[in-house]
């Protein structure tokens, strides 16, 4: 596991650290939330800011979340349920992505 002392001291991104608590279905419920228009049309596809903070704030987070961000030294709060929301957005964006590309 990637700690949050390894993310605080730079050694591994906000990527790689968030995306250690995604999973398919939590990307599910993010794209049920969001919803697939909304998120491909982010204008901010970096952070997804143009996406209202409500919306994220909504959605939680997967159901082991508080126990594998205590053994990575962290603990679950209201943004970190947002930032592992984002990075399940990402990821499906993505795969969206790749899929486009392969069809080319």
């Amino acid at each position: 596991m990637k700690t949050r002392t390894q993310f605080l001291n730079k050694e591994i991104t906000f990527r790689e650290y968030y995306s250690q608590f995604v999973n398919e279905q939590f990307i599910k419920r993010v794209v049920s939330t969001i919803g697939h228009n909304q998120l491909i049309k982010a204008k901010d596809s970096d952070h997804l800011n143009d996406i209202p903070l409500r919306l994220w704030d909504a959605i939680g987070a997967p159901a082991d979340t508080r126990e594998k961000m205590k053994l990575c030294g962290d603990f679950l709060s209201l943004a970190g349920c947002v930032c592992i929301a984002k990075e399940a957005a990402r990821q499906y964006l993505d795969k969206i992505e790749l899929n486009k590309g392969n069809n080319d």
